[in-house]
């Protein structure tokens, strides 16, 4: 059996914050709602390890699919990387198309949860990103929530 920290308890001055992600992260357990949360603060504050403690509570009940994004180069590389994580599959001329063929055909037995990390990395490419994703939260029948984390509090920029 593995050692499991519950390292929320430990980081000081953050509780209001915490308390808010334990919710979220406690709703799209319990609901069957698309959600979206956009986390933001300094860098070095501890926003990635609060969110990988929590995936790591919550997963029996959430599965969770983390995308660092310094990485990402083109919205292209985004959502092949993206494909990648739900199917497995990098070999693909259209992967924002094959991600809605996934979420058509998925089977949904514990809730969804995309993780995207380090998004002020990929501001160039903002709209041509977020666009799809919350056209996908807001407008498909597949029920998934998506998580935000980012070193600047303008999520446009």
């Amino acid at each position: 059996e593995s050692l499991s920290i519950d390292i929320t308890e430990h980081i000081s001055c953050r509780e209001k914050e915490i308390k808010h992600l334990n919710a979220f992260f406690l709703q799209i357990s319990k609901t069957k709602q698309n959600q979206f949360i956009y986390v933001s603060g300094c860098p070095g504050t501890g926003k990635t390890l609060v969110v990988k403690n929590l995936i790591s509570k919550f997963q029996k009940k959430i599965s969770s699919y983390f995308i660092n994004c310094m990485n990402i180069n083109t919205p292209n590389d985004f959502f092949h990387a993206l494909l990648s994580k739900v199917n497995k599959s990098t070999q693909s001329s259209d992967p924002l198309k094959d991600l809605e063929k996934w979420m058509e055909l998925k089977k949904q037995n514990k809730r969804i949860l995309f993780v995207f990390d380090e998004v002020d990395r990929v501001s160039n490419y903002t709209i041509k990103i977020f666009n799809p994703i919350f056209r996908l939260l807001f407008q498909s029948k597949f029920v998934f929530s998506v998580l935000a984390i980012s070193n600047s509090s303008n999520f446009a920029s």
